[in-house]
């Protein structure tokens, strides 16, 4: 056992050696920047007397105290035994939303560290892999947990897959002498808390060993950015610590940067420091045991991750304190006994950055990253390809509804930014992938009807409205909607391990570029596929009517079957999600909230529907729907104008004022927002009336045949818009009329309507005005020729007689 005297030659020793650390070459690049902490950091360090026994727990052990530090009890960091927080990415992901697509990895540093120390270890690794935008997400998946110790009714679909591999995992180590290392560690950590009313305890700052430490960087300092990053979407600003609206699991989470991989980190390392010494992490060491290379891998991860200048090791002999060894950061990998590479370790996160980029290429796929022990390759396995022959009706993967979800949030927080219609392409991907993934998902039709609300209005902007120049140009950008399963990709690939190791080399191949077919080149083609999108999303609220909500909420009662006897009593959730829109807004979608008090109404064909209420999502969603399909069909109207397909442009014109007529019974102040664009519609199908009176019986027959022809999204909007109108006022506006003079009259009767929804100042109302000129003296010229025609018939018939 060390005496005194010896801890003080050894503490001099390292005083020596620290003037030799200058010489040091650092090899690599690493910046940490604190992006969320709920803890206080540094704790107030206090070093232990010589034969402290750590067997013997101190007295503020597993007290508040040493929780305000991020000191847990005895089964500290990186123990995490808690089922629920074992996919930890999920939560880092769905707080740090805006981060997804910016940064390589989000995942918890201990996966990280295992990776990194592949080549090294000869212990299995199992992790699960989903790819998110451009972003990966790891998560350490235990086995034992949740194949071998759950009921054989759970994971059934995973289980028949190992069964199949015949893969052989090894059992963590949960000995007797591994739990005791972890309560003296412990005990260790919550000895060194020092009373911080304790006056006398800054006298500690003046017993660890005295050496040069390089400056913690500054909390607020900007993150080097990804060349493909935009500054607009990924602020690196810091959070307060005890933030309310931070919801983590982790102490701290940390935008780590190494080398040229981005990574968003949680970890829950104690970090402790005094006047002297303001960022040292404290290890626990056993007399006589050397440190190998996977602890001191271990020891410079941990340091680089948060930023830690500092490693305060305390030596011990069964729990008694013989001394402490203070080393810098950048000295770990030349420790004798532990010495390694650090060019070595950023080859090692490169390359399997690029394996997984490479390989983990399917946004919503489950992957599995697994190297059995004293295996020599790594293989990734596409667990959804591989597993859905074996699914049974009834099985779904558990990772489908979190992936889904954070689909949505990243492709709302593009479409939200300021240059999001510069990533249109990348938001469809995003929206496409979230819905496939949620079908059958009947919680979440909010979530689906909301996503086609969003593609459906990529498509087709608000504020393109009929323009099809400007949406023709927007058609060439490649927007795919029709997304097919990329089968270019193999279901399972490998890696060697030792090729990790390799620097500058291409280890793996990567896969041939897929061809995905759904691209939409014309602006027929995306009017199209948004009135599919809008009739999924009307779809969804329509079953969601009796299907029990996504979220609930304690202050809002539980809906029951049955309808209140009170007129205006209001059951139903509030919408968990906030849509923007030009032609809408919340307080449009109140102000009509009075007109919907009840819960059902009796349609125009007699029979009982059901009406969302006002402050629901169903309600918002269905006006945010219906608005948009008479955006799209109007567009699409215009456009085969423009081709002289009229028989097309009348059933589109028809659609829109269906729609129009039931978003104004459900929200009149929408409707009444824009007189413009009913003036437009109307005149629209004023001109097609005229063009129609003028049609031979071959050209109306071709022309009844396009009217008549509805696809299946197009009978899906109407039939549901149908159900909102009490009192269709434009049904004369939309008949199909093969008379010549009643073509004449309707489009007069057009005009007229389009005018009166026009103010005298509007610019359009002199070409209206001409419009229905000309219409009248279409009808006049049309009695002339009747009354020659009668005349001519009358003289003939005169003649004959004589």
């Amino acid at each position: 056992m060390a005496q005194p005297g010896e801890a003080r030659r050894n503490n001099a020793k390292l005083e020596q050696g620290a003037e030799s650390s200058e010489i040091i070459e650092r090899d690599i690049k690493s910046t940490a920047i604190v992006k969320y902490t709920s803890i206080l950091t540094p704790a107030k360090f206090c070093q232990l007397e010589y034969n402290t026994n750590l067997n013997n727990p101190p007295p503020n052990w597993l007290r508040c105290q040493g929780a305000k530090f991020g000191v847990k009890g005895p089964c500290p960091w990186p123990i995490r035994n808690n089922a629920a927080n074992e996919f930890s990415s999920f939560s880092i992901a769905n707080t740090f939303s805006d981060c997804i697509g910016q940064v390589d990895v989000i995942s918890n540093a201990e996966n990280i560290k295992k990776l990194l120390k592949l080549p090294y270890s000869d212990s299995h690794v199992s992790m699960i892999v989903h790819r998110i935008d451009k972003t990966l997400l790891l998560d350490d998946f235990d086995i034992h947990r949740h194949l071998l110790r759950t009921a054989e009714t759970e994971w059934k679909w995973l289980r028949r897959f190992f069964v199949q591999q015949g893969i052989v995992i090894d059992r963590p180590d949960h000995s007797r002498g591994s739990l005791q290392n972890k309560s003296m560690f412990s005990k260790f950590l919550y000895h060194s808390l020092a009373d911080v009313s304790d006056e006398d305890s800054s006298s500690s700052d003046a017993r660890l060993p005295t050496v040069e430490t390089r400056n913690v960087p500054d909390q607020c300092s900007a993150m080097p950015k990804s060349p493909r990053s935009h500054p607009s979407h990924f602020s690196c600003s810091q959070e307060v610590p005890h933030k309310e609206n931070k919801k983590t699991e982790f102490a701290r989470n940390v935008l780590w940067t190494f080398e040229d991989i981005y990574m968003l980190l949680g970890t829950d390392m104690p970090i402790f420091g005094n006047r002297t010494h303001p960022a040292v992490s404290l290890k626990l060491r056993e007399m006589g045991q050397p440190i190998n290379v996977l602890t001191g891998i271990d020891y410079w991860l941990d340091n680089l991750m948060c930023n830690v200048p500092e490693l305060a090791m305390c030596y011990h002999v069964d729990g008694i304190v013989q001394y402490y060894e203070l080393m810098k950061t950048e000295e770990i990998p030349y420790l004798e006994g532990s010495k390694f590479s650090p060019k070595v370790l950023k080859d090692i996160a490169q390359n399997i950055r690029t394996f997984l980029q490479l390989n983990a290429a399917k946004e919503g796929h489950t992957y599995w990253l697994f190297k059995g022990s004293n295996d020599e390759i790594v293989k990734l396995y596409d667990l959804t390809t591989l597993c859905k022959p074996d699914m049974e009706n009834n099985e779904q993967n558990p990772f489908s509804v979190p992936v889904a979800i954070l689909l949505y949030r990243v492709a709302r927080n593009m479409v939200q930014a300021d240059d999001g219609a510069q990533h249109s392409k990348d938001i469809c991907k995003l929206l496409c992938n979230c819905i496939k993934l949620l079908q059958g998902h009947t919680r979440h039709y909010e979530i689906i009807a909301s996503a086609n609300y969003m593609l459906s209005d990529l498509l087709i902007p608000d504020e393109k409205c009929g323009k099809t120049g400007d949406c023709e140009e927007e058609a060439c950008g490649g927007i795919i909607v029709d997304m097919e399963e990329m089968s270019d990709f193999a279901a399972d690939s490998s890696v060697e391990v030792q090729a990790l190791c390799l620097p500058n080399r291409p280890t793996f191949v990567e896969s041939e570029p897929v061809q995905t077919q759904g691209a939409l080149e014309t602006l027929e083609a995306r009017c199209l596929s948004a009135l599919k999108f809008i009739a999924q999303g009307l779809l969804c609220v329509e079953n969601s009517f009796g299907k029990p909500s996504d979220k609930l909420h304690s202050n809002i009662p539980i809906p029951l079957p049955y309808e209140s006897l009170k007129s205006g009593s209001h059951v139903g959730s509030m919408s968990c999600f906030c849509f923007d829109n030009n032609a809408t807004n919340n307080g449009d979608l109140q102000a009509s909230s009075a007109s919907h008090e009840h819960l059902a109404i009796q349609s125009k064909s007699g029979k009982e529907t059901k009406v969302p209420q006002s402050n629901s999502w169903q309600y918002q969603l269905k006006v945010l729907l219906l608005n948009k399909a008479c955006v799209a069909s109007y567009t699409f109207a215009v456009s085969s104008n423009a081709q002289h397909r009229y028989g097309q442009v009348l059933k589109h014109t028809k659609l829109v004022l269906m729609c129009y007529a039931a978003t104004k019974n459900l929200c009149a102040a929408i409707a009444e927002k824009s007189p413009e664009f009913l003036s437009l519609v109307m005149s629209l199908c004023g001109d097609v009336h005229i063009i129609m009176a003028h049609q031979d019986a071959s050209a109306f027959a071709a022309i009844k045949e396009d009217y008549q022809l509805l696809s299946e999204a197009e009978g899906i909007i109407s039939d549901i818009a149908a159900k909102d109108i009490h009192h269709n006022t434009f049904q004369w506006a939309y008949n199909l009329e093969s008379s010549q003079e009643r073509n004449i009259v309707i489009s007069i009767d057009c005009y007229k309507a389009a005018l009166s929804s026009l103010t005298n100042q509007s610019p359009e109302v002199k070409l209206i005005v001409s419009k229905l000129g000309n219409a009248n003296n279409e009808l006049g010229v049309y009695y002339m020729n009747q009354a020659m025609t009668k005349i001519n018939d009358k003289g003939a018939l005169n003649s004959i007689k004589t």
